[in-house]
């Protein structure tokens, strides 16, 4: 009998693994529709940046693409070529609503906030993009505090320095307090790569241990770690003082 038990256990889970959720479908609409009509799911992967959908908008102002994933990941959504939203592809369905263009009659570089409705792992992702959202917010404001006309160039400089780097410091504590409290979600690899390894590599380590002891039958973790080590044996060995790799000339 135990085996039996035993045996439909594993056959659940297998047909759990068979199931899983192989495409993610993200909705909404779009209040200022450009000239550019579209909406578009883009996956970075180094300096190849590869489209994973794309979708005109409909004359109603709806939209609707179904993504294939093929692993879980992060993505960027980007609308009418206008706005754009970083979102985690996985198993949540999403709708986003997008202004679209900007209609301001003066027009500069300050895209409103967008927000990803779907499940935990974008919700994280959302607290993180409003964390970006107001880094770029405070950074303008910084501009705009230096500009006074009793100070000469070389003040402004080193006044905006300074409170761009305490801006950013502020940023990533937010970062780090989602990191801590929010491990548990695969999304959260998103956040680590906000995180300097030579400061935070205790808090990156634990983060991505804990992961994968909470999502058993996920990857993400163990191919991030992979990824992280990687890339920080790359920068060893371009450190001052160390060989310089191997240079091969064509004849």
């Amino acid at each position: 009998m135990k085996r039996v038990l035993v045996l439909l256990g594993l056959l659940v889970l297998a047909s759990g693994c068979l199931f899983a959720q192989k495409t993610v479908k993200i909705s909404g609409k779009v209040q200022f529709i450009g000239a550019d009509k579209k909406v578009s799911v883009v996956q970075s992967k180094g300096f190849e940046h590869i489209t994973l959908g794309e979708t005109e908008i409909n004359p109603d102002h709806t939209y609707s693409l179904t993504v294939q994933k093929e692993k879980p990941g992060a993505v960027t959504i980007i609308c009418c070529r206008s706005q754009s939203v970083r979102a985690w592809v996985e198993d949540e369905d999403m709708e986003i609503n997008f202004r679209g263009i900007d209609t301001a009659k003066i027009r500069i570089k300050n895209p409103p906030y967008v927000y990803i409705q779907a499940g935990p792992k974008n919700e994280l992702m959302n607290l993180a993009n409003y964390v970006n959202y107001r880094n770029y917010q405070n950074m303008i404001a910084i501009s705009q505090a230096v500009r006074a006309p009793s100070l000469d160039d070389k003040q402004k400089a080193d006044i905006s320095k300074d409170l761009y780097n305490m801006n950013n410091e502020d940023a990533r504590s937010y970062i780090r307090y989602l990191v801590e409290h929010y491990d548990y979600l695969t999304s959260c690899v998103v956040l680590l790569s906000a995180l300097d390894y030579a400061k935070d590599s205790l808090l990156i380590e634990t983060t991505l241990t804990n992961m994968q002891v909470k999502n058993p039958g996920s990857t993400v973790a163990q191919e991030y770690r992979k990824g992280l080590m990687d890339k920080l044996e790359k920068q060893r060995k371009m450190q001052e003082g160390e060989m310089a790799p191997p240079l091969y000339l064509q004849q």
